[in-house]
């Protein structure tokens, strides 16, 4: 159960297989990267199943999803954002102690 994956049709190739690359060894920005992907691919097949159907309760649900994967996508583009600052202020603040000690260092 780890390792299931909830999927939508449009990320697969020709072929069934998964396209986006996915591993154990892969960082937390790697991870928020690939779900923004895989949002974005659904509203974008969402998007064109709207303006294929004619329907308009079909259109109207279609476009309500395509919104909200949109908006979920939105919300970890911010969540990344925020990750990559925190650390780049991480190794700012390491890079800072590392020159205060070097400095301070005894010769």
């Amino acid at each position: 159960m780890e390792s299931q994956l909830v999927i939508d049709d449009s990320e697969l190739d020709e072929e069934g297989f998964l396209v986006t690359a996915v591993g154990n060894d892969s960082n937390e920005i790697d991870d928020i990267s690939a779900q923004i992907w895989s949002l974005e691919v659904r509203a974008a097949s969402r998007d064109n199943e709207a303006i294929d159907t004619t329907e308009g309760a079909e259109k109207y649900m279609l476009s309500l999803e395509s919104r909200e994967l949109r908006r979920q996508a939105q919300s970890l583009r911010i969540r990344r954002t925020e990750f990559v600052a925190g650390e780049l202020n991480h190794r700012i603040d390491m890079k800072e102690f590392t020159q205060f000690a070097a400095s301070a260092a005894p010769e």
